[in-house]
């Protein structure tokens, strides 16, 4: 699985965002670009977790099928300041 985490009122890449499946011990950085790469992602359906300190935590379920090649364009917005 590939994607790229970016901000939702910039389009700016959303750096060093960590990308994990919930219940794995898949988890990866993003570049600088906003990218990310995940190997060996379990079939059926996962939920990816996207965590930075200016946004916060976002979800998303998906379903993996076998043998599919899944891409993903995140857009991820600032969280307020309490």
């Amino acid at each position: 699985m590939t994607g790229r985490v970016i901000d939702d009122g910039t389009e700016r890449p959303v750096s060093e965002a960590t990308v994990r499946i919930v219940g794995t011990e898949l988890e990866v950085l993003t570049d600088a670009n906003g990218s990310f790469t995940i190997e060996s992602v379990p079939i059926g359906e996962q939920q990816l977790a996207f965590e930075h300190i200016v946004y916060g935590t976002h979800t998303r379920t998906i379903l993996v099928a076998p043998g599919a090649d899944l891409a993903f364009r995140v857009r991820l917005s600032q969280r307020a300041l309490e």
